[in-house]
């Protein structure tokens, strides 16, 4: 079966799969893709059951159930799982799951909850998870594979977060870091060919596709060359060094910097040891 193309937002139950609650039995699919999963919560126990998987619960009926989930090219943010015991704020999980192209962030507690249940792979493919693996959180000993290949950890920079705009802003490092198709345990995976609202993917023709559910115009992050330097700056992965954004040190202006690149450091007293190993100019205010 499919999910695709969806906004599954501001659930809630009582137990178990705040947003979808899965379970696949014998050899059957899901695959949801181009779809943002927001908001959702699991918050008491109900009729027995423990608190599991705010945005998504994936189960195994059998332990010999083989049914697998695929998320690709979506976004797992803003979901709970409101108990002292658990983890699984974003994902919890007893079966397959594959994680392709896609975000997890902001979920609590952890992005994703490992359980005991069927023996199953879980396999992490060119996503952004925030806290890397240790995002991933094994509830006991379960019998599972983790596959964590091609990564990032990084702050999405969506336009507008507050106001739910999950577009990337031209700066992202997750435009052009998808990947196209992927073979995973003898079934091949594959980005859908446009993103949530129908922009053609990947943009441009012969790029990489995104990471998540929209696909930006561009292929790849735009860098900015010319680079502020300011003692009123900030030095974090969402500065760029422009002039209305400056970073706060020399050394942070020259690590973001590439070969070619004009780092110019305003009037002040900047009290730190600096590195210089790139091809750059470092130019200073007179």
């Amino acid at each position: 079966g499919y999910i695709k193309n969806s906004i599954i937002n501001n659930n809630q139950s009582g137990g178990r799969g705040g947003g979808i609650y899965t379970i696949i039995s014998g050899n059957q699919n899901l695959i949801i893709e181009n779809t943002i999963i927001r908001g959702n919560s699991v918050e008491s126990e109900i009729g027995g059951h423990t608190i599991d998987g705010g945005g998504i619960y994936h189960h195994a009926p059998t332990a010999d159930s083989k049914g697998i989930l695929s998320i690709i090219n979506s976004l797992i943010i803003n979901n709970s799982a409101v108990s002292p015991d658990r983890n699984g704020g974003g994902i919890s999980v007893t079966a397959s799951v594959n994680l392709i192209n896609s975000i997890m962030t902001n979920n609590s507690p952890m992005q994703v909850e490992m359980s005991p249940g069927a023996v199953y792979n879980f396999n992490v493919i060119n996503s952004n998870i925030e806290n890397g693996k240790d995002g991933l959180h094994y509830n006991g000993t379960p019998d599972v594979t983790l596959n964590y290949t091609s990564n990032l950890n990084v702050d999405p920079l969506f336009v507008d977060t507050a106001n739910g705009d999950y577009h990337l802003k031209e700066q992202s490092l997750l435009i052009g870091a998808g990947i196209d198709s992927v073979e995973l345990n003898d079934i091949w995976y594959y980005a859908p060919s446009t993103d949530i609202t129908g922009n053609k993917r990947p943009n441009p023709s012969g790029s990489k596709p995104d990471i998540g559910a929209y696909e930006n115009q561009y292929g790849e992050p735009k860098h900015n060359t010319f680079i502020y330097v300011s003692k009123t700056g900030t030095d974090s992965e969402t500065t760029f060094g422009f002039s209305s954004d400056p970073f706060k040190t020399i050394q942070a202006g020259i690590d973001y910097s590439w070969d070619g690149d004009t780092v110019y450091v305003h009037a002040g007293t900047y009290y730190e040891n600096i590195s210089l190993t790139k091809s750059i100019v470092l130019e200073g205010s007179n």
